[in-house]
């Protein structure tokens, strides 16, 4: 689902075209919705795709941090001045269009940080996954976990502005009003248990995974967490 008032294009290469939807700071596709053409999930799982600035500036020590051309970077001004013509620029790396400034407003030029375009899914392999999208197209997929067979996602939607969640959905109307999402997995063990039967159908937010016959013998074991959306959270509490 896309959020409400506006489209964002989840595989788009383009900065200029990333600029344009940085209020979709999380956007999640159901167990029923399409794959867009960047991604290939296990059948009846949840994806969740996220966009956020780097923790660090393309100044600071560290992995990732460096400034490169192959990548995006989001720049905001911090003159007052300035800011009101032109608050912010995503573009590639080195590009001459990062020239905001700083609040002395003497041609210093503000921070830049590397602005993260990533999935997170279970592959058709099962392995808990993330791909990153950037401007010289899509990453070879990074194995986080294996045998997770299944995640459900349902979403923290705050109504009336306070930062609090009011209700969960596995498929918000508007995602600008997301302050958090709560996740189910279910891992399996990696060899056959005698034992392992014993449960054979996992109920995960909106879903129903049912063991499959050929693989009865494993065990499985179902881990959920909650995890709040820090900055749109921080910015709706009075």
């Amino acid at each position: 689902m896309v959020p409400a008032g506006g489209a964002i294009d989840l595989c788009s290469t383009d900065p200029a075209v990333w600029a344009t939807s940085l209020t979709a700071y999380a956007v999640g596709l159901n167990n029923t919705d399409p794959d867009p053409a960047c991604l290939a999930r296990k059948a009846g799982t949840d994806a969740v795709f996220i966009q956020r600035a780097s923790t660090c500036t393309t100044t600071e020590a560290g992995a990732g941090c460096g400034e490169e051309a192959g990548q995006a970077y989001l720049q905001v001004s911090e003159c007052g001045m300035e800011y009101s013509l032109i608050p912010y620029v995503v573009a590639r790396g080195l590009d001459p269009a990062l020239t905001l400034q700083t609040k002395a407003c003497d041609g210093t030029r503000a921070p830049k940080r590397r602005l993260v375009r990533r999935f997170y899914y279970i592959s058709t392999d099962n392995v808990l996954s993330s791909v990153d999208i950037t401007p010289n197209g899509t990453l070879p997929p990074v194995a986080l976990v294996e045998n997770i067979e299944q995640m459900q996602i349902e979403y923290a939607v705050d109504v009336d502005g306070d930062g609090t969640p009011d209700a969960f959905s596995p498929t918000p109307a508007d995602w600008s009003l997301v302050v958090g999402a709560r996740f189910w997995l279910l891992a399996r063990s990696t060899t056959t248990s005698r034992n392992g039967s014993a449960a054979l159908t996992f109920e995960m937010s909106d879903t129903r995974f049912a063991v499959p016959e050929t693989t009865m013998n494993f065990k499985r074991r179902v881990y959920s967490t909650y995890v709040a959306f820090l900055t749109p959270k921080s910015r709706r509490e009075s």
